[in-house]
């Protein structure tokens, strides 16, 4: 049985857990096997090319809630410290380490927990005890090499979608918006397809990438999995039901459907007066401008 103490100790490396932004989970069903994480295909290639321009020269990366990720250490480090490895543990400010398995060593107390409930006092250090306990998940398949940096790969295309990437910077005024010129480049639709393979539909107020993903008036970006990156970097993680927010704050709604999360990130956008309606056709009509300079028309 757990003291109190230990209990919170727990809790609260939980909690540090959190702060990854929900791309690193402990699967309980790493007891029995390999994990989902270990096993399934990653949703993002680690050698992208598009998202390694964010690596710094290290090859790590500094992600939005103070974080970081160190690929050749195979560590990411919470703003406050605590410690994730590819093992799926993750090591406390104070040599604490709680594993996959769901087994816990309190470094002040010199403590072992088992994930069956049992305790017991241990005369030795946290090095070495974090060391059997990994060798205990590893034993049950729960190690992967690659964790960390296929999670900072994935947390990369979050923080830095390719759609908000490739839209133009709306510069068109509410001249050239309406300029002949310009929208005799329009499809039948009054769309418009870019030069990178991304889609303007300003009936809609949507610009789809190439990848599926769609910025919205709302400068925000919509995943295919339904999730929701805001302009002020709100987050709606859909296949979680989990806000996620700039600030660290995070919050589980079972009940919350994609789109009344959208409606939610979106209004607090607006509330900031970020909100333009027609960012969308600005952008397009400035993509067309850059893609279709007035000299290079008259060839056409």
């Amino acid at each position: 049985m757990l003291s109190g103490s230990a209990n919170a100790k727990v809790r609260s490396v939980a909690a540090l857990v959190l702060m990854l932004g929900g791309c690193v989970h402990f699967a309980s069903a790493q007891a029995s096997g390999p994990s989902a994480a270990s096993t399934a295909k990653p949703a993002v290639s680690v050698d992208n090319p598009r998202l390694k321009k964010y690596l710094d020269a290290n090859g790590g990366y500094k992600d939005s809630l103070g974080g970081y990720f160190d690929a050749k250490a195979g560590t990411y480090t919470t703003k406050d410290g605590a410690v994730v490895d590819n093992w799926h543990g993750l090591t406390g400010k104070d040599g604490s380490y709680r594993s996959a398995l769901g087994e816990y060593w309190d470094a002040p107390n010199h403590t072992a927990h088992m994930a069956d409930g049992s305790q017991a006092k241990l005369p030795a250090t946290s090095d070495q005890v974090i060391k059997l306990l990994r060798e205990d998940v590893e034993a049950k398949g729960g190690y992967d090499k690659t964790f960390i940096l296929t999670k900072m790969m994935e947390l990369i295309q979050k923080e830095h979608p390719l759609g908000l990437e490739q839209i133009a910077k709306p510069e068109a005024s509410a001249e050239n918006v309406n300029d002949p010129r310009l929208r005799r480049y329009l499809d039948a639709k009054g769309g418009y397809m870019d030069h990178v393979g991304g889609y303007y539909d300003p009936k809609a107020g949507t610009y789809t990438d190439k990848e599926g993903g769609v910025v919205d008036n709302w400068s925000g970006y919509v995943f295919k999995d339904g999730s929701y990156r805001s302009k002020l970097g709100d987050h709606w993680d859909a296949p979680t039901h989990t806000f996620r927010l700039a600030d660290g704050r995070e919050r589980q709604v079972a009940e919350m459907s994609n789109a009344d999360a959208m409606k939610a990130l979106r209004q607090k956008v607006e509330e900031l007066g970020a909100y333009d309606k027609d960012f969308l056709v600005k952008a397009m009509m400035t993509a067309i401008g850059s893609e279709h300079p007035l000299g290079a028309s008259k060839t056409h």
